[in-house]
């Protein structure tokens, strides 16, 4: 019975990808992931197609696909108001942030700041700046 529930919730979540969905499929650990388009739903429920944004196109297990939001959630500073919250869309987010000028480095997920070190002075640490935070509460002011 366990199997067959475990079965039939698989396919379920296979169902629910169509073609022309936004992906992330990961690579490698140097690349992690690259963004795509699902092409193809293997007949087995365990394979996808994907067209890569580099151009390739590539056939991989379903466990290396995760979902990708839509390009206008890019550069949101608190990562809980992406639709899809899977470790792709975070760094995603997390680098188009980092991307941005003054500021991009921070982050949050919730109350979790996330901080990534831009290696060069930045002019958020003026003493203006650093009062605006002084004494309240993470969330009261952006990232």
């Amino acid at each position: 019975l366990l199997e067959e529930k475990a079965g039939a919730r698989k396919k379920r979540l296979m169902a629910e990808w169509q073609k022309g969905d936004a992906a992330w499929c990961y690579i490698n650990d140097d690349v992690t992931y690259e963004a795509g388009k699902i092409v193809e739903l293997g007949e087995d429920d365990r394979s996808v197609t994907l067209k890569l944004a580099s151009g390739k196109t590539l056939t991989t297990e379903r466990a290396n696909v995760l979902r990708a939001n839509k390009d206008k959630q890019d550069g949101v500073e608190d990562n809980t108001f992406l639709r899809e919250l899977n470790e792709a869309t975070i760094l995603h987010n997390v680098g188009v942030r980092y991307a941005k000028s003054e500021g991009g480095i921070y982050s949050t997920t919730g109350h979790i700041l996330i901080a990534v070190n831009p290696f060069r002075q930045l002019k958020i640490y003026e003493e203006a700046q650093i009062k605006r935070y002084l004494g309240k509460p993470i969330g009261s002011e952006p990232p």
